[in-house]
């Protein structure tokens, strides 16, 4: 950090230029601190990470600038300022790094400037101003052509747009779909952008100029709607311009529902004076009244006048919510005014009373039974409120659906412990007891609240009380660490103070549960020392033995802990067998290692079992339902578990085991919720009965049948499946009954002559699926037929019969994109352009993840069957439509595609080196995702270019930029990082200095040790480290302990130390899947510990 400035001799200037006052005091106060204080020096220490700038004050940064720090330092493909524009919202930060001269035109591995990111996002219009004043170039444009004030269209506060306007930012720029820069132009008419910008002058000019005053844009939203988040002259225009009042967007509000959600009083009067329908319901049950107490009522005057234009003050949701119920579930809120900041709102106590007097129940209960005082704990006037809602005759003691009272929840997710006290003053029974014999007490212990458990203990909660396990307050108390990860971090303290107040108040010391295991047995269990300590010194039983003669002593290893098994090695499976532990041994649920292990472990399965065997493991152990290991794999949680079974076997395990309900492991497979033909296909290999029955009468089939498991079935059916078996309740294992419409195990198997006879009787053709089968909800019977039919006849009925050959499902796809996707057939989908399927539709996926825009072409891309993608080519799809994040159709089949459709794209003139909005290129997406050597092949003879890089993120394990090797060291082929190097990749390349090597991310992320391997036989520096000193076996030990023994027969040093003093064997002693290891075991201060 050498070479720079004292930021003071320019901050002065830069302040007098931002014109803007919250901002100067902002700053002013960093620039009179005369010396570093103590915390900053310490903080400096974090320079160039994303979490020092994401948290850092004016002051600080000051600080450490003045220490040498470098303000245009790289920091995960960004500069400073780009982490400030994403992350900080001190905006005097913005004010000490400008005056430090931060590079205000920066790229970004994405390409876009600082003022991009802030114009996007950052809500205080100061800041895009600083910038521009520092020098940022307000029409710059990032990879899709975007300047930054296109990219204001998504900012909360539309005076950000205002602002750039202001400053010169063009109106007329457009980005590479031709979108023009002004957010008033009539082309962004019925659109969020226009409504917060236009003015009453220009909404007439759009309706002067033929605008539709009813036209239907996402969602279904109409202009009236968008009209309630602007000003009321605008709503007055719309309306007399005729904008149809009633109108309802795809979620079937109203204008009403908007303006009231939004608070907007003077436009509710306005639509209600206009005649707006008070009693209207959405698609949820959801009133006008209702809508608005979502967020709270800013004042009761909104409240006042929908109740006087004859709102029903219990009226309920769908799910039985009542504005009672709604106001004191507090809603979030993204106003203009900051981040996740509410909007101004009466006190909850007033509107609470008001309603009450308006004759709301205080009894009312939603969908799962909860009355308003089972929520009251979510509101900071919750005791007041408590006390209002007794008074007006509310059960204290009211039951929910899951047989919780109001004290129940209080006692776990209350954070004031008055809740407790207001309810227990108000009559609440300090003991009540739910269907799973649990108590507020046992709640308040588990959720690690020391005053719930005092005031509780107080009021004479019994400290005694055992639940369905056995289990009491106090075996509660020894656990560690706590259920909820919220409460990970938290100190163990509360625990003793528990103890010793649970104890205090005639607690058993050594009382059992179902499984005969005192507090001690779960407090040595859970190495809670704490509480060890503090149970024996009070007299608990140090050889009291459970029902499996085990005295209390710490578990060499816990099989229970999904942490332990989720990416254990081998390595450490084998250590903790040969270290003693119980391979019989059975937790409450009675699993035993192997069925935890089942459900988790993807890789190393044969090495374990075979472990398991020789140490004496009953490879076809029940638990408590009955079910064997065997089972588990297939009811296991996603992900691939064909090792563990194909292991379980060929070690022994019995394939036709019966559960507790008759089910076979092929019920469990069959009927899983995941995609499980391979390990169908491997049971029925290995002798299991394609006919064997539950208790309920039920096949195999009838589970793959109620899933919709296409590929099953068709398995099942391979296997001579009897296709009229009929279980207990009449149900027949038939996939073509009339019964399965709409689903996909019915297209796939139905000919066009069944098809035409159900049609025929009174089966609907534009029928919508509310569940989710093998396609989203939403989807019709075209969407089913599309995705699974191998006959367009098919398609040609359905549309005949009057199916919407357009119609969009819960992800915005089409039956065109259903084609497209997942039909091998290119008939099916040339069937439905035929049939006036748009060809260039866009789908923008689902509510919590919008944005795909991604064409039919798009989808066809990732077909197995290139033919698909050039059938659709050449009805004249765009190759180089742009989806979400610029990706291009070969983007997508680089992702998961073949080399022939790769080939044909190419044929038709996509560009094999085209970038995404961070950078990706194929070669990149290709070498990240797809597991095929032959692709990075195909591209790289295309002329691909090796030597670039791309913005990446891997959940929220990782983010940054990669090149292909970096890509390749998250994919589980070891081939694909052979290939690369081979093409000349650098197999120790960083971003910048301090970045990541490939090798780190594969430590990090990639649960294939064998790519570990790759990188380090191709040159990989086994002991790099990165800028904060953390080398790949540091990584592997913190996040992904799989990779961990490979990294230390490859020559990782266990010793070397990162910044933060921590060797890779202090991370390891931390981790739960690393226990089995001799050198975690192994004592500090001893070689190689």
């Amino acid at each position: 950090m050498e070479g720079l400035q004292s930021p003071s001799t320019t901050l002065e200037a830069t302040m007098r230029d931002f014109g803007h006052r919250s901002l100067l005091c902002a700053v002013a106060l960093s620039l009179l601190v005369p010396a570093r204080p103590a915390a900053a020096q310490e903080s400096c220490e974090d320079w160039a990470t994303v979490e020092f700038f994401a948290e850092a004050t004016a002051e600080t940064v000051a600080a450490c600038i003045e220490a040498g720090g470098d303000v245009n330092v790289p920091i995960e493909g960004g500069t400073p300022l780009h982490v400030a524009a994403l992350r900080n919202w001190d905006s005097g930060v913005f004010a000490v790094l400008l005056g430090a001269g931060a590079d205000v035109d920066a790229r970004d591995a994405r390409g876009d400037t600082p003022l991009h990111l802030a114009a996007a996002g950052y809500r205080d219009p100061g800041v895009v101003a600083a910038m521009v004043a520092a020098g940022a170039d307000v029409n710059a444009r990032d990879m899709q052509s975007n300047t930054p004030l296109h990219r204001a269209w998504s900012n909360p506060n539309p005076a950000v747009i205002s602002r750039l306007l202001e400053l010169g930012a063009d109106r007329t720029a457009r980005n590479s779909r031709g979108r023009i820069a002004d957010p008033t132009s009539c082309e962004h008419w019925n659109t969020r952008v226009f409504a917060d910008i236009a003015d009453a002058d220009a909404v007439r000019g759009c309706l002067e100029g033929g605008a539709d005053v009813n036209a239907r844009g996402d969602r279904g939203v109409t202009p009236l709607h968008w009209g309630t988040v602007a000003e009321p002259a605008i709503v007055t225009l719309l309306l007399d311009a005729g904008a149809e009042l009633e109108a309802r967007d795809e979620p079937g509000g109203t204008a009403l529902h908007w303006s009231a959600r939004n608070q907007a009083l003077e436009i509710t009067n306005l639509l209600l004076q206009a005649g707006a329908d008070v009693h209207a319901v959405d698609t949820d049950g959801n009133t006008p009244l209702l809508a608005a107490a979502i967020v709270g009522f800013e004042s009761l005057e909104m409240l006042e006048t929908l109740v006087e234009a004859g709102a029903d003050v219990n009226a309920a949701s769908e799910r039985g919510a009542t504005a009672l119920l709604r106001v004191m579930q507090p809603g979030w809120w993204f106003g203009p005014a900051g981040p996740m900041e509410s909007p101004p709102v009466a006190p909850v106590t007033d509107v609470v009373d008001r309603l009450l007097q308006l004759g709301a129940d205080p009894g009312a209960r939603d969908w799962l039974g909860r009355t308003p005082l089972h929520v009251v704990h979510e509101s900071a006037d919750g005791p007041q409120l408590v006390t209002a809602l007794a008074n007006a005759g509310a059960d204290v003691n009211a039951r929910s659906r899951a047989d919780q009272t109001p004290l129940h929840e209080a006692a776990r997710y209350a954070d004031e412990p008055a809740v407790i006290a207001a309810l227990l003053s108000a009559g609440a029974e300090a003991s009540p007891v739910n269907s799973r014999g649990e108590t507020p007490l046992h709640h308040a212990v588990t959720a690690k609240k020391p005053v719930h458990v005092a005031l509780l203990v107080e009021a004479g909660a019994d400290v005694r009380a055992r639940n369905e396990l056995g289990n009491t307050p106090l075996h509660a108390a020894a656990v560690w660490p706590p259920e909820s990860v919220v409460l990970r971090d938290a100190e163990p303290y509360p625990d003793t103070l528990m103890v010793a107040a649970l104890v205090g108040a005639g607690a058993d010391l050594n009382a059992r549960n179902g499984v005969g295991r005192t507090p001690l047995h779960i407090a040595t269990r859970n190495e809670h020392a704490p509480v060890v300590e503090q149970l024996l010194r009070l007299g608990a039983d140090a050889e009291a033995q459970d029902d499996f003669g085990e005295a209390p002593r710490p578990m060499v290893c816990d099989w229970t802990d999904r942490n332990f098994a989720r990416r254990v090695p081998p390595e450490s499976v084998e250590g903790c067998l040969a270290a003693g532990a119980d391979v019989r041994a059975q937790d409450e649920r009675g699993r035993t290692p192997l069925h935890n292990l089942a459900g988790e472990v993807s890789a190393g399965a044969a090495s374990i079992i075979a472990a398991f065997v020789e140490a004496g493991a009953d490879l076809n152990a029940r638990d408590g339902g009955g079910t064997t290991p065997l089972h588990q794999v297939g009811y296991a949680l996603g992900g691939d578990r064909m090792e563990f079974a194909d292991a379980l076997l060929e070690a022994g395990a019995d394939v036709s085991a019966r559960d507790d309900w008759g089910r076979t492991p092929l019920h469990s497979a069959a009927g899983s919720l995941f995609e499980r033909t391979a390990l169908v296909t491997l049971l029925l290999e290995a002798g299991a009965d394609v006919h064997a029955r539950d208790n309920n009468g039920r096949t195999a089939m009838h589970g793959a049948l109620e899933r919709d498991n296409v590929e099953v079935v068709a398995t099942l059916i391979g296997f001579g499946a009897d296709l009229t078996a009929r279980d207990d309740s009449g149900s027949v294992a038939d996939p073509s009954g009339c019964e399965r419409w709409n689903t996909g195990v019915f297209f796939h198997f139905a000919t066009a002559d069944v098809v035409a006879s159900c049609i025929a009787a009174g089966a609907e053709p534009g029928a919508l699926q509310e569940e989710l089968l093998s396609l989203d909800p939403g989807s019709t019977p075209l969407h089913y037929a599309a995705a699974w039919t191998g006959d367009p006849a098919v398609i040609h009925l359905l549309i005949r019969a009057g199916a919407d050959v357009n119609a969009r499902d819960a992800r915005d796809y089409s039956p065109l994109h259903r084609a497209a996707l997942m039909n091998e057939n290119p008939a099916v989908a040339a069937a439905l352009f035929e049939a006036g399927a748009e060809l260039e539709g866009r789908a923008q996926g689902f509510h919590i993840h919008y944005g795909w825009d991604s064409t039919p072409l798009y989808e066809a891309a990732a077909n197995p069957n290139p033919e698909v993608a050039r059938m659709l080519l050449s009805a004249g799809a765009d190759v180089d439509a742009r989806a979400e994040e610029g990706r291009t159709p070969l983007h997508r089949a680089d992702q998961t595609g073949t080399p022939e459709t790769i080939a044909v794209l190419l044929e038709a003139g996509a560009s094999v080196d085209a970038r995404g909005e961070g950078g990706q290129t194929p070669l990149l997406d290709a070498a990240f995702s797809n597991p095929d050597p032959e692709v990075i092949a195909a591209l790289l003879e295309s002329g691909a270019e090796m030597d670039v890089q791309g913005f990446y993120e891997v959940r929220a394990w990782w983010a940054g930029s990669a090149t292909p090797l970096h890509a390749a060291a998250v994919n589980r082929n070891p081939e694909i990082v052979t290939a690369l190097v081979e093409a000349g990749g650098d197999v120790n390349g960083r971003e910048a200095p301090g970045a990541p090597t490939p090798l780190h991310l594969a430590a990090y992320i990639n649960t294939n040790p064998v790519v570990v391997e790759a990188l380090v036989e191709a040159g990989a520096d086994v002991n790099a480290r990165d800028g904060r000193g953390v080398t790949p076996l540091h990584l592997s030990a913190m996040r992904n302990p799989i990779n961990f023994p490979a990294l230390l027969r490859l020559g990782a040093d266990p010793n070397a130390l990162d910044d933060e003093g921590k060797t890779p064997l202090d991370y390891a002693r931390e981790n739960e899947a690393l226990q089995g290891l001799e050198v975690v075991r192994r004592p500090v201060g001893t070689p190689g510990g």
